[in-house]
């Protein structure tokens, strides 16, 4: 379904039965490299193969083991690991502490990236040892692949104006019944609605009205 008409890849591997880190885990990951000539290894989800952090030990020192386990083994076999995990259901102003589980899983790896959602759409946030930040608008592809539409700030005023434009395609509206529509701060509204007025994106009918053109 992924593939869409295209031909499996030859050198696609899929293995089923990979034990936890501390019980084989990283002995079967060595094997299958080696086996298969492997530069990428994909772990879908982290979850399985985690061990139980056990009685008394701190959280962040076990998660950060555990992680540093295939941080190094990454590099001593000279091939990418990468780790797809859940996030928090709870909400959080840095998109790193929306990742389950304490700050030892990011501290030990070399890059982390979330995509979460909001109310401009999904957003790919991402941090690491060898790359800057990045904060990207993403937007669906063909057989549910992701594409990169630009940086996060710019897709956001985007997506703004297009709900701006959606709301006054109905008639004139205020301001008021803009942020109601919208339920974002007035303050923002406001600059957004003076902006694309400014640049004849919509029409300021009168004192905190505005129309589409």
């Amino acid at each position: 379904m992924l593939l869409g008409k295209a031909v499996w890849p030859k050198n696609l591997y899929i293995y089923h039965d990979l034990k936890k880190t501390n019980a084989g885990g990283l002995e079967q990951i060595i094997e299958q490299v080696k086996k298969h000539r492997a530069k990428v290894v994909i772990i879908d989800t982290m979850t399985p193969i985690r061990p139980r952090a056990p009685k008394g030990v701190d959280p962040y020192q076990h998660d950060y083991d555990v992680m540093s386990s295939l941080q190094k083994l990454a590099h001593e076999l000279r091939v990418a690991i990468v780790l797809t995990h859940h996030t928090r259901k709870a909400a959080a102003d840095d998109p790193q502490e929306l990742i389950l589980g304490s700050t030892g899983i990011t501290g030990a790896v070399d890059s982390w990236f979330v995509l979460i959602s909001n109310a401009q759409g999904k957003e790919l946030h991402g941090s690491g040892r060898d790359i800057e930040e990045v904060e990207w608008g993403m937007e669906h592809g063909l057989n549910w692949r992701w594409k990169i539409a630009g940086e996060a700030w710019e897709v956001r005023k985007s997506q703004q104006r297009r709900d701006v434009l959606r709301l006054l395609e109905q008639g004139e509206m205020s301001v008021a019944d803009i942020v109601k529509a919208l339920k974002r701060p007035v303050g923002t509204v406001t600059k957004l609605l003076h902006d694309m007025a400014h640049s004849g994106d919509i029409e300021r009918k009168e004192r905190g009205v505005y129309a589409h053109i």
